[in-house]
This record gives structure tokens, sequence and C-alpha cells, in this order.
């Protein structure tokens, strides 16, 4: 009896098999599900298009088919005799059409991620989508194991040749075409001896597959976890043309040229002349007829092997694979199952990673006319995903289109979406509405709510408005670090200017061209550093003097004044012309790495993070704006803190720190500070290279490591890495969000895997440029090679990708060195130098020292025997910072040359103390010298300390100063200041403040405060005063209460509370503290005693909801 349901049963051909395989093992992935989309321009007859999808999948039968797999074997594909096909149909023209797009994708993707039921027929869906009213989107989804590429195109052409007849009233006819069961008989013909033989020896001593050395992983990714993405490219109708003749020729086929240069590029990254891709043929027999005319899935997936040995000419290397590929057409029908069983690789391992499909079939990519009054135009289409990390995706025409599909779990793909059109201000101002009693901000004794950091900063952006500051202003901001710091930083974004830092601990010289080359409208202060700062035209706003006009501004948020491709900040960085150059980021940038920093490293609102890192070093964004994007807390060190690892430990515990950013010197003065560590500790190290010693030592001492790397033209970060293993290479690791890597030769060509070139960075992060200098922009933000849209920034620095794809930097390029984690242009210091009128020549150069880091030693000629190491930086300690300093100073009688009259850098001798020391050498006298000259030759690694050497012209510097003053705790058992040490930087006068700390005349603990009488009143500090005026204008202002409510389970017994609550009253004085008016302003009286006076209500009477309404 024949069966009523199906027409047909036979088996699957070896590439089904395969596609059904990875789709049942990668369900939910999206695996061969292909998408085409086409815009229909015109009147479309909906009942008419539909009718025709209907007629066509009743012609071809592959459109009626199914698989089944469980219950028979081997698996078959079942032919139906009726299917039906449906239309979804949905109406846009409401939805606007910039969102249009959005929504299309969207649908795109989770059509995609749906997948199909290879067990029930039909394997399409049609969606039709309505966007305007003679306009339509279809997308028509599908399976590949049922139809390749040339089949798709008969489809299409059918279901429109049909459709043009349904309108036009003209009869339907098909051409007519076998059944696909014929094709798969016609594969079922016995392997001859010969495909065995062949494929034996076309991959004889092929016994590793061919890996590109830039995967994210090692060895075959897990197919559940597959994850794709596509980069497509045109070549211009010029290069196409010229490509063509060259084929021509040759006498090549495009197919040839384009395997030839697939086979070069893999060649380059797996750094071997043998390697194995896989190509995707067309298998359609001619010799069955009709079967041009069949649709189904007519192709084969199989191993090219191709060598490439640089000695042959081009043109004669590809007529050899041109004939390898002819001779393979022989066997094109061989299983690749059978393929990989008769190799030599190991069992499970794929013969390769990579495919190659050239599409050369009949397509159409131009518009069509489908009926008289309509018009179809190709859209964005996806074609199928496969099971391979990596396929390229060749399709020939006028332009020749490149489309390469990858894995993003196995290479680099940073793509990320984040809000690009909003600026730092807006997403701070999120958490001040959504947590607006949370502690964003704490400073020593000091700490501030979101809502009033918001308030705050809101009033001093009205402010600086009316003087003028907008998007393009440049307002220089000289703050010590504080509370008061970040409001002024928030203050000059909300007010759409960008700020400029100018460091208080600058020389005045420095900042003096900082101030004048950025052109500041204002700058913003306060009064203690009004006579340290030079003169310049910006309207000067000081935060303590202005604080009444600025308190009297609305607190509201402004309406957002940036756009994302203004300016936030301009940082001035070393320059190699003498003088510092301006970075210029935009708000863009700086958003996208903080929403990267976000996901990786991560953070989240109950962290702590303690900002160590002065302003003028672009890395303090990180730790400023990160925890208040996030609603986290940030605890700001003083640079005292932060430069004294004592006191900096100390504070660390203190404040409860859940992550820290420092340089790595920062990290190494800690450990030799004798800081522990803690478990809880996120640590991330960047600014200079993390050495394997160190991260040895932070490993145990932390919860996480992170090595982080970027230059400040590219916004902070731009790699990152997690620390794990004590023993492999320390790298860079691989790209932050939005951002993309290119190791590059000399002539910006990609280097192969273990192959240094120079690391260029391109994506969201990149700088505006340099302010003022275009052609130093122009020589360091290159064209992007690869694509003329974008530009690089060129680092310096060299580089190379390690085999699992992360990256090891190297070194330098140029002489630009890192101290302590600021870059610097050793030319810069070399030019202020030689501007000394009694140097003739000089050179500087970055040693080791002998903690670990960089020193700056400074080779001169002097006309002058008698001039002196600290006279030289006297002179220089006016013109640059301090980590700009020489730590030694060698005078020489000509600097050494090469043969080409060059200085010879190697030829430098080693700073040693008989070339530095200019003074007649004076032992150490007292028993306290003695010691204090073991300890000063312990750290310093020098044998001979005098009485009168001076520590930092023995090449000590801030790090090393901190060992000092450990072991003078432990020594001495007196804890000094750092600073002492910077005050008293001789031996004998270092001695003298150790005494004099013994017997109590110094002041032993650091920054200690007086202790002032509590009789009577006392005055309001700077913050007070703010708060005072601020309740005087608007005294029943709920605002600046804060309140804790805290919810408590189980028997609570109310005495001991109550008892508990006045102890903690009677410790704290603040908390009885009461504040009242004299004289036209507020003073504060402190209470000897006080009680906390707990009041009890009970609600137990009451409703739940009427108790919850009750405790609100």
């Amino acid at each position: 009896m024949q069966n009523e349901t199906f027409e047909a049963k036979f088996d699957l051909t070896p590439m089904q098999q395969g596609i059904l395989f990875h789709t049942l093992y990668a369900p939910g992935r999206g695996l061969y599900v292909e998408q085409i989309g086409y815009r229909l321009h015109g009147r479309l007859d909906v009942p008419a298009f539909e009718n025709a999808w209907q007629r066509v999948v009743e012609h071809y039968e592959i459109l009626r088919s199914s698989f089944e797999w469980e219950s028979t074997t081997p698996s078959q594909q079942r032919i139906d005799r009726e299917v039906e096909v449906a239309i979804d149909e949905r109406d846009w023209r409401e939805i606007p059409a910039g969102e249009q797009q959005t929504l299309l994708d969207e649908l795109m993707r989770s059509d995609r991620e749906k997948g199909f039921n290879l067990s029930e027929a039909p394997l399409t869906r049609l969606i039709l989508i309505r966007l305007g009213e003679d306009l339509h989107h279809l997308l028509w989804s599908g399976h590949h194991i049922q139809l390749d590429g040339w089949s798709q195109s008969l489809v299409l052409n059918s279901v429109f040749t049909t459709y043009r007849s349904l309108v036009t009233g003209t009869p339907v006819e098909f051409e007519s075409s076998r059944s696909f069961a014929d094709y798969v008989s016609y594969l079922k013909n016995p392997e001859s001896v010969e495909s065995e033989t062949f494929w034996r020896e076309q991959l004889r001593g092929f016994d590793e597959p061919t890996t590109l050395g830039i995967e994210r992983v090692s060895g075959p990714a897990p197919q559940v976890d597959l994850a794709h993405a596509q980069f497509e490219m045109r070549l211009s109708t010029e290069a196409t043309a010229a490509l063509q003749l060259f084929a021509r020729r040759q006498r090549l086929t495009p197919y040839t040229l384009v395997q030839g240069a697939w086979a070069l590029l893999l060649s380059r990254y797996s750094r071997t002349d043998d390697i194995v891709f896989g190509s995707t043929v067309s298998t359609r027999p001619l010799e069955l007829e009709g079967i041009e005319s069949t649709a189904g899935l007519f192709i084969n997936t199989l191993p090219v092997r191709v060598r490439t040995p640089g000695e042959v000419p081009l043109g004669a290397w590809l007529k050899d694979l041109q004939l390898d590929a002819v001779e393979a057409r022989e066997f094109d029908c061989t299983s690749l199952v059978d393929i990989q069983r008769w190799s030599e690789l190991a069992p499970g391992q794929s013969l390769f990673d990579s495919i190659l499909v050239f599409e050369n079939y009949p397509s159409d990519h131009s518009s069509s006319s489908v009926a008289p009054d309509l018009q179809a135009f190709p859209a964005v289409s996806h074609l199928s995903r496969t099971n391979y990390p990596l396929v390229l995706l060749v399709m020939p025409g006028s332009e020749l289109r490149l489309q390469i599909v990858f894995d993003t779990n196995r290479f680099d793909d940073t793509g990320s979406d984040y809000e690009r059109e909003v600026c730092l201000p807006q997403l701070i101002e999120r958490q001040a509405a959504a947590a607006p009693d949370a502690i964003a901000i704490v400073f020593d004794d000091q700490a501030i709510s979101y809502a009033e950091l918001n308030t705050r900063a809101n009033r001093l952006a009205h402010h600086l408005q009316t003087l003028g500051v907008g998007p393009g202003v440049l307002v220089g901001i000289c703050l010590e670090r504080s509370i008061e710091m970040v409001i002024g930083l928030l203050g000059i974004l909300k007010a759409g200017g960008a700020y400029v830092p100018l460091d208080p601990a600058f020389p005045k010289e420095r900042l003096a061209f900082m101030l004048q080359d950025c052109r500041a409208g204002v700058l913003l202060t306060e009064q203690t550093q009004l006579e340290e700062l030079p003169k310049s035209d910006a309207t000067v706003v000081c935060l303590d003097l202005d604080s009444k006009a600025i308190s009297a501004q609305s607190g509201e948020n402004l309406a957002p004044m940036a756009a994302s491709e203004d300016l936030a900040y301009v940082i001035y960085t070393s320059g190699s012309t003498g003088k510092p150059k301006g970075v210029q980021i935009e708000h863009r940038a700086l958003v996208n790495f903080l929403v990267s920093m976000l996901r990786e490293p991560g953070l989240d609102d109950t962290d702590v993070l303690l900002a160590v890192t002065t302003l003028s070093f672009d890395i303090a964004g990180l730790e400023l704006y990160l925890p208040l994007i996030r609603g986290a807390r940030l605890v700001i060190a003083s640079r005292e803190t932060a430069s004294d690892g004592l006191l900096l430990k100390e504070r660390m515990a203190a404040c409860g720190a859940s992550i820290m950013q420092a340089t790595p010197a920062t990290w190494r003065m800690l450990i030799d500070a004798g800081w522990n560590g803690d478990q809880r500790l996120k640590v991330l190290c960047g600014g200079e290279a993390l050495s394997r010693e160190l991260a040895n030592e932070l490993l145990p001492r932390c919860g996480e490591l992170w090595n982080m790397y970027g230059p400040t033209e590219t916004t902070i970060w731009s790699t990152l890495t997690k620390i794990d293993s004590p023993i492999s290479p320390i790298s860079i690791g691989r790209p932050i969000a939005n951002t993309q890597i290119y190791l590059l030769d000399r002539n910006c060509q990609l280097v192969p895997v273990g192959v240094s070139g120079e690391l260029c960075i391109g994506g969201d992060g990149l700088a505006r440029g340099y302010l003022n200098q275009p052609e130093l922009t122009a020589e360091k933000f290159i064209t992007n090679p690869f694509n003329e849209t974008k530009r690089l920034y060129r680092t310096g620095d060299l580089a190379r990708y390690l085999p699992d794809g992360r990256i090891e930097c190297l070194g330098r390029i140029d002489n630009q060195v890192k101290i302590r984690g600021h870059r610097i242009e050793l030319a810069e210091i070399e030019s202020v130098l030689a501007e000394h009128p009694e140097v003739r020549q000089c050179v500087l150069e970055a040693h080791d020292d002998v903690s670990g880091g960089k020193r700056l030693i400074a080779y001169f000629v002097s006309s002058n025997e008698t001039l002196s190491s600290t006279e030289l930086r006297v002179f220089l300690k006016q013109r640059l910072p301090d980590y700009m300093l020489p730590s030694a100073f060698v005078t020489l009688e000509e600097l050494p040359l090469t043969p080409n009259g060059k200085i010879n850098r190697r030829a430098l001798p080693s700073p040693d103390l008989s070339t530095t020391r200019k003074k007649s050498f004076v032992a150490p006298r007292t028993r306290c010298e003695k010691q204090l000259a073991e300890i000063w030759s312990e750290v310093l690694k020098i044998e001979v300390v005098g009485a009168d050497d001076d520590f930092f012209e023995l090449g000590g510097h801030s790090l090393l100063a901190t060992q000092v003053m450990s072991r003078v705790l432990q020594q001495f058992q007196v804890q000094l200041p750092l600073r002492v040490l910077f005050e008293a930087s001789t031996l004998s006068g270092l001695a003298e403040r150790i005494q004099a700390a013994q017997i109590g005349t110094e002041p032993s603990a650091p920054a200690t405060m007086k202790v002032v009488s509590r009789n009577g009143q006392a005055p309001l500090s700077f913050g007070q005063q703010s708060f005072w005026f601020l309740t005087q204008l608007n005294p029943d202002s709920p605002l600046y209460n804060i309140y804790r409510a805290v919810r408590i389970r189980g028997p609570l017994q109310v005495e001991p509370l109550e008892q508990a609550l006045d102890a903690i009253v009677a410790r704290h004085e603040a908390l009885r503290t009461t504040f009242v008016a004299h004289e036209e302003t507020g003073v504060q009286l402190i209470a000897p005693t006080g009680k906390a006076n707990l009041a009890r209500f009970d609600l137990s009477t009451l409703s739940v909801s009427e108790r919850e309404s009750a405790a609100a």
C-alpha cells in the first residue's frame, strides 16, 4: 500500500550527515541556519507572493524534506507529499526608520538562534515586514542541510518568476529537474582504490593541524560555546579588474588566486610552510541530465594541502596550485570522514579549523524586476555559521566581496555595545538618583553622599557656565587630592568643558607652559595654591574664596552640555621636543573604557576602591570615575599617604579596600613596608612592566591580580589580563572592548606569531590627537592600513603574540622610558639640562636600579670642573617634576661616539660613588649615623656611605626611601613620615631627626594633628562652612540629612542596644556636636556628654501594609 504522508525516503549525503551531527551537537546556536534578506520596492500582492512560495515548495522536493536519525540507521531524509508554507506578516510602518534596522537586527538574531527542528518539514521560515506604503522586507530563513548557494539562487529566481506569472496572468512553468535521490545514489558508487591512494598520498607526513597562533584557546573549542561574528569587505572595481587581468594573463582561475592568497595568509600566521585548510567544492555531476535545475546540497568540503616555499616564483607556484586542484576534482565526492581516517593525524584531531568557500554560482547581487511594479533589492543576509572556527566566503563580481565568519570564543572580537552618546556626568547622575544617600567618596575623616556630590557639582557647573565654560573650553584644575577635587572635575564636565590637570607639585615653569599651551579659559583652584601658580589670562575660580557665589547656584542637574565627541580632558605627558604635549581625550573614549572595566576586571556597588594616583597621571580616571558610575565607594588617599608605604598599608586596612590600582613601583613600596596582603583585594597593576618576581610576590597577597597596559593616547588601558600562573610569561593580555591591536613591521604589515612588531592600537579609545601639534598627531596617529576610514596609534612599544593569542610586550623602539609608572621622553630632560650655561653636552640613560625598577642617569660634559650634581638638580627641579629628575649625574670629559659620529650609549659607564660624590668624604661619627649608614648601604647596594652624603645623589628615590624609613622604624623604634627623608636627605641630617624623635622633640607618628581645647566654641571646617551657608538659605531642606535603616530579625534586648548607642556617642565627639550662629558665621559646640535618645514606636497592632508605610 502506498504511504499517504510521504513520497520518498533515502539516505543522506556525507555532507548532510556532517551538518546533521553538528546541528544536533550544538542546539540553539544557529549553526547552519541561512538567512537571506530582500527589500521589495513597489506594490506587493502578498497573497500572490505566498502562493508563489507554495508552488515552488511543491516543485522542489528538497524543500519538503525532513530528517530521521533516532529510529533509523543510517539517518534518512523523508520527502513529504504535502507541506504548507505561510508568510509571517508584520507591520512596522509606525516605527521610525532609524529604529527599524535595530529591530531587524534583533529579529534576525533571535530567528537564527531559534534554529529548526530537523524532523519536521518545512525547514523554511518566511517573514515579511511592511516598512512603508510601498516598501517590504523579506527574510527567508532555511537550513543549509537542504540547499547550497546555487540552489538558493535557483529557488529565489523561481519564486520571483512564479509571482510574475501569477500577477500578470501568464501560465506558471518550471524547468524540469531530477530528484535529489538520484544524486544520493550517484554518490553511493563504490569508492575506488585510487581515491584512497590519492588522499593518503596528499596528506602523507602531515601530522599536526594548522593553527593560526592567535586563537583565544588552545586545541579544539567546545562546539556548544560557538558564538559567531562576521566582517565583510569589498575590493574596489579597479582592484578587482587588476586581479582579473593578472589571472587571465597567467591563465589562472579566480579561485586559484584566492586560494593562493588564503594559503599565504595561513602560512604567515601559523609560521609554517606546510598547511592544510578546508575548501568547499561543487559536486553537482553534470553527467546526470537535468541536475543543473535541481535544488539540493551539491557540495563537499575537502582538505587542501599547500606548501609555500618562498624561493618559487609566484606565477609558477599559483599554476602548480591550479594543477593540484584539477587533479583533486577526480576525487571530490570522497567523504571527509574517510579522508580524516586515512590521514596521519591522531584520532579526534580535526584536519583543519578554517575553510574557504568560493561562491562561483549564478547570483545577481543587483536589483531585479520581480513584476512590472515591483523591484527586489538584495539586503543584509547571514550565510550559515558552521562548526568551523574560521570561514572565508568569497563572492566574485565587478567588486570582489570577502566575508570572514569567525567564532568569537576562539578569536579576539572586542566589539561590545555601550551607550555611545552618553557622557560621564549622566552616568554618575543615574547613581545619584538610584542611591542618593549612599556614601560616594571618603577622604580622611570626611565623607559625601551621592546626592550631595551631585548637587555640589551641579552648583559649580552652573557657576562655571556663567564664566563661559562649555563644550571645547579647557579648564585648568589645580587642587590637592580631596573630595573638592572630584567635585571640581565633575563640575567642569557637567558644564560641558574639558579639564586640564595641573599638579600642585609640578614646577611653576612647567605649569606656566601648560596653561599657556592649552589656553585655559578658566582656572579652578583654592586659595592655598594661588601663590604657587604662575600668572595667566585664565579667569580664576577658588573653591574656598568663591564658595558663597558657587553655593548660591542651582543644585539641579544641567541638561547634557557636551556631546560624546567633545573633549573630556587634556593630559600632558613628556615630550621629545623638550616640552610636554597635551593628549586630547573625548567623552566617548572615556565612557567606552569605563564600561569595559565594569565587565573586566569588574566592580560592583559593594566594592571600596582606594585611589592613590595623582590626577596628572591618566590612570587616575579609572580610580575616580569607575566606582562612581557603579554606586561603589571611592576612598581617596592623600598625597602623603599614597607616597608612604607605611601610611598606605594602614589606610588600606582602615578603609576596607576591595580593589586598588597602582604602578608596580607602588606595589613594591607596599611590600617593602611590610604589607602582608588581603585575600579580598583585587589588585590592578599597570603603568610600567610587571616583573615575574613582583607578580609572584603579589599573587599570594591578593584575591585577584590583573596586569594592565595602555598609553595615554588610547585612554588609560587598552589591554589587560588576569595573572594566575606563577611560571608562565607575563603578558599584557588581550584588548579591552572596542579596541583592536595590530603588531606591524616597518612596512605596516602584520607580523607572524612570535615575531616582534610595533604595537599599534585602534578602536574607540583613540585620542583626538595632540593639542596644537598637528604634525606630531599625523606622525603618531596614522591611517589604519586595513581600514582607511579608521586610525591607529603607534605606541613605539615592541610586542609579539604568544601562541595562545595573548600579547607580550618586549620594550621600546625609541628612547622613551617608564619611571615609576610615568612615561618619560629622555629627550625632554636632555633639552632642559642642555640649557644650563655650563653644560656643553649631555645624554640621559635609564638604568636598572636595586629595587627592580629604573633610575635616570645624566651624563654630561661641563665647561666648569666644579659643577656639582646638587647645582644641576636644583636647576632641573625648577623646570621638571620630581619623577623626571636624574638620580645620579656623571661627569665625562667627552661623550663616547660611534664611528658615524652618533652618541654611543652602550659605551656610557655605569655610575658609581666615585663619580657622583663631589665633596670630601666624612665618615659617620655617631652610633646613630653608623647604624643609619648600614641601612643606606643595604638599600642602595653601595659599600661606603658618608655623613654628608645625600640619599638622592647616591641613587635613592621615593620607593627606596620607603625601604629606608621602614628599616628606621625597626632599628630605632621611631616612625617618621616619609617626607622627613626629603627634608633631611643627608645621612647626618636624617640621623639628627631620628635622635630628635627619640627624645621627643621631633613629631614621631605621621602627620599628627594638634589637639585643641574643647572648652568653648570651635570654628567650622571648609566643608562645614558650605553646609552652614546652604542650611541658612533653606533651613527646612532635608537634602543633607543622612539616615540608615536596619531591619533586625529575632529577639531584641532594647536596653543593651541603647547602652551600645550611648557608648558610641561617648566615643565620637562629632555625635555630641551642635552648630550655632556667632558673629555672622557658624561655630560648633562640643558637649562633654550625651545620649543617643533612642525613640520607641510599637507598630505591632497595625496590618503588614500599614506597618511598612509607617516605618517608611
